[in-house]
């Protein structure tokens, strides 16, 4: 299936159900044959009256059905420029999950020193606004991130990050 506008959308089936993927616009999202029948009426006619409310709220809209997003254009020197930055702040963690590879308190705890947060946030942020996003920043651990409750406030900080 294809958006009037020329933005790829693709239907690949899967098991019960279809992937759909708009590679141009970054989404995917997984759909049961009800909701693709309904998407590819609303791309032929262009009414989204013929999309149920309930599919348009699980799928956060209709608009990337159109491309609306623009893709990131490549820069022309060919570079790498993220605008998202996951930041483990540390490896302690006071849970000792069954499941977790971490192993809680078995090994010496450290966190991310302040300048390299800063230096990543600092980073994304800036491409993020050249390319006219919105900078995507997740906080984990390789631990519990919430025990390096310093560091956490630090790279969330006014004073040391350029995007808050």
């Amino acid at each position: 299936m294809s958006t009037a506008n020329g933005h790829d959308v693709f239907v690949l089936p899967r098991e019960a159900g279809h992937i759909v993927y708009a590679p141009l616009v970054g989404r995917v999202v997984y759909a049961n044959d009800e909701c693709v029948a309904q998407l590819k009426k609303y791309l032929e006619t262009g009414d989204a009256s013929v999309v149920s409310p309930d599919t348009i709220a699980r799928l956060g809209g209709l608009e990337w059905l159109h491309g609306r997003t623009p893709p990131i254009p490549l820069p022309l020197d060919r570079h790498f420029h993220p605008t998202s930055v996951t930041l483990f702040l540390t490896n302690r963690c006071n849970l000792r999950c069954t499941y977790c590879y971490a192993e809680a308190g078995e090994f010496e705890g450290v966190e991310i020193a302040p300048e390299v947060y800063r230096a990543a946030i600092d980073l994304v942020v800036r491409n993020a606004q050249r390319a006219g996003r919105r900078p995507r920043i997740a906080l984990h651990g390789g631990g519990e991130p919430t025990v390096a409750w310093k560091t956490l406030v630090g790279a969330l900080d006014k004073k040391t990050c350029a995007f808050v």
